[in-house]
């Protein structure tokens, strides 16, 4: 779920610069009339609604198991 919330908080910035830019192609979502400031209000919301949902599903041992990844790549012996 973490990856879902991710790539869609990564994603929603870039659509909101477009909304920004050319906010009509955004009329069917907004019923018709889509303003610069509905389309920032709209998207930097969700960003930060995302950015939170992102946090709390993130994994909570991630400190962990890259020390584990580190011991053991440091165990191997690399032949040339």
């Amino acid at each position: 779920m973490y990856a879902v919330f991710l790539l869609l908080f990564l994603i929603c910035p870039i659509v909101m610069v477009v909304g920004l830019i050319k906010p009509s192609i955004f009329n069917k979502m907004f019923k018709g009339y889509a303003s610069r400031k509905r389309v920032f209000l709209t998207f930097s919301l969700a960003t930060l609604v995302l950015f939170i949902a992102a946090g709390i599903s993130a994994p909570k041992d991630l400190s962990s198991r890259t020390n584990n990844i580190t011991k053991e790549l440091q165990g191997t012996v690399f032949l040339d």
